[in-house]
């Protein structure tokens, strides 16, 4: 019976998600509530399920437990034009929109003393919304938005080989919507002229997996190894004439790993790196120089976001405060995805933050677990370079993105 609730649970979240400017490209800082508490940690340590798609051998020894949250954002981002003669300099706000919620959760469940089994849902997405267009002065209309979300359901299965070492894989399921609004102007660059822009919400369905590795080295310095590939993802035919490759939109792969160390018994100290693999899909890395009378708008090759792979730096920390209250807080530091050449149409995915404060804490009653996390992503100005063709007039295109958000879940754990 438990299992039948939670895919129920699964699927009703799978189809309700919303798009979200995240910290990282499209992605949240960690995976789940308390794993975003303490900068994102996900590899070497995880107590709740929403970390199994980052690293699926933390399923083994969770035990049989459910865990439900919300994190809900609130980016902030806007793009200025300047020095293109098409119109007087231009300062747009990302305002038809101020909170997302982004819902998780997932559960666990032992099959035998050294194999379990376990379901999490997880959410990325971006959501720019202008009501003053950047792109009016080219000939889009008034108002322009690119609203993309993804949801994502792994199925993962973790070994227990020793007392020390173990292994997890999961299959994960995704489903992606994207909906684009004002960009018509395009049309005129595209080989699909008719299918740019105002197509209503397209959708499509992905695949992909994950492979974890979790060891104990010493009794206080556990490690943690985590590998999630790339979505292997349906075209949206409705944008066939704006994304690239007519309409290819795979989410990239996403890799890592951590140490987590214990000197005392009541605190933890954690250390990560993870690399986002952007560079290696053609929406996302494509460069605006590779539009061209061969390579029109929506053709193999030609131009998508600019965006560079992207490199994360977490620590963070977590201090078991009293038999039931345990603090946390973190600091992640990545580098820059949106490059300097590349800011014009980076206005559709403008998130440039490269640094994340964190804290959060939990609080244990009996079986149940209350977590909340708060966190911070200073602005950040990415200023262009040699960011508008002259085919657009010339000039350049700045962005600036923060962000920050509050999140809360609950777990239970199952025959203790």
């Amino acid at each position: 019976m438990l299992r039948i609730d939670k895919y129920r649970i699964a699927v009703a979240m799978l189809f309700t998600v919303p798009a979200a400017q995240a910290s990282i490209g499209l992605f949240e800082h960690g995976s789940g509530i308390k794993s975003m508490g303490m900068g994102g940690l996900s590899y070497a340590v995880g107590e709740e399920t929403t970390v199994l798609p980052t690293n699926p051998a933390l399923l083994q020894g969770m035990g049989k437990r459910l865990d439900l949250g919300v994190d809900v954002l609130h980016p902030d981002a806007n793009a200025t034009i300047h020095d293109n003669p098409a119109a007087p300099d231009q300062r747009s706000r990302t305002s038809g929109r101020h909170w997302y919620p982004v819902p998780q959760g997932g559960f666990a469940l032992p099959l035998s003393p050294s194999l379990s089994y376990g379901l999490s849902v997880y959410a990325a997405g971006l959501g720019p919304d202008y009501r003053q267009n950047p792109f009016a002065r080219f000939g889009g209309d008034p108002r322009g938005s690119v609203s993309f979300a993804y949801m994502g359901v792994a199925n993962a299965l973790a070994w227990q080989l020793s007392e020390h070492h173990s292994l997890g894989a999961s299959i994960n399921l995704g489903y992606q919507s994207i909906n684009i609004k004002g960009l018509g102007f395009l049309g005129s660059l595209s080989q699909t002229p008719d299918k740019v822009s105002d197509q209503g919400r397209d959708q499509a369905f992905g695949l992909g997996f994950s492979l974890g590795w979790r060891g104990q080295l010493l009794p206080t310095l556990t490690a943690g190894v985590g590998y999630r590939s790339k979505v292997w993802t349906q075209k949206f035919n409705d944008y066939r004439g704006l994304i690239p490759n007519g309409g290819e939109f795979d989410l990239p792969a996403i890799w890592g790993a951590g140490l987590a160390w214990t000197p005392v018994a009541p605190l933890m100290l954690g250390a990560e790196f993870q690399r986002f693999e952007f560079a290696r899909e053609s929406t996302f890395h494509n460069r605006i120089d590779q539009l061209t009378p061969s390579k029109p708008l929506g053709a193999k090759g030609s131009a998508g976001f600019g965006m560079n792979s992207i490199n994360a730096y977490k620590l963070g920390v977590a201090w078991q405060a009293s038999p039931s209250v345990q603090l946390r807080g973190g600091y992640l530091y990545s580098t820059q995805g949106n490059a300097q050449t590349q800011t014009l149409f980076g206005i559709l995915a403008p998130i440039t933050t490269t640094s994340v404060y964190s804290a959060g804490g939990s609080y244990t009653h009996g079986d149940w677990e209350f977590s909340g996390n708060g966190y911070y992503g200073p602005q950040t100005t990415v200023t262009g370079r040699n960011s508008i063709p002259a085919a657009f007039g010339g000039g350049e295109a700045d962005l600036r993105f923060r962000n920050w958000g509050l999140g809360a879940s609950i777990g239970r754990r199952f025959g203790r």
